[in-house]
């Protein structure tokens, strides 16, 4: 069977295409937030989960990594030119092999994922400047879940190798605002 990775719109809207649509993602959220929300106007569509971490890496092949070279206007947002989260699709040259739009850069995304939860960020070393914070294993604080790409405010550590391991109740300064895509 084939995922269709969605894109949900806020406020709480019917879940989109993500090929030629331009939506905003849909931010703030915890890892179990896209399994409890409950539109007003449209049902919960059943079937809809978490993209697992290989799923999101294919959808996000291709996605130039404009870490550090972000113009404001059609690259990846990830230098925090904006100040702050750009609606999906609205930089044309942010887009994966496939058409989905805003992989590096704007908001983490969740993925369904859990990892031992990471106590160092090491990064990549040579192979790239994404951040890469799966390493040091907490044997205290739980497991971590998955989040990939970076947001708007990370900068070159922000791509497609972003990935890191979080409390999922918790945001930081590392993640912001965390968002999600949906796979069905």
């Amino acid at each position: 069977m084939r995922s269709t990775v969605k894109l949900f719109e806020p406020p709480c809207q019917r879940p989109v295409e993500l090929r030629g649509r331009h939506a905003n993602c849909l931010m703030r959220v915890w890892w179990r937030t896209p399994r409890t929300i409950r539109c007003p106007v449209h049902r919960v569509i059943v079937g809809d989960r978490l993209p697992i971490n290989a799923e999101w890496q294919a959808v996000a092949l291709g996605t130039p990594d404009t870490g550090g070279a972000d113009n404001g206007s059609t690259t990846c947002n990830t230098d925090n030119l904006a100040l702050d989260v750009m609606a999906t699709g609205s930089r044309s040259a942010c887009v994966s092999n496939v058409g989905a739009f805003d992989m590096v850069g704007n908001v983490w995304e969740w993925v369904a994922d859990w990892v031992p939860l990471s106590t160092d960020c090491p990064g990549w070393g040579l192979f790239s400047d994404d951040f890469m914070c799966l390493a040091g294993a907490s044997t205290t604080d739980g497991l971590g879940a998955l989040i990939r790409g970076g947001s708007f405010i990370n900068g070159s550590s922000a791509g497609v190798f972003a990935v890191a391991g979080l409390v999922p109740s918790r945001t930081d300064s590392l993640v912001g605002s965390p968002g999600f895509r949906a796979a069905h």
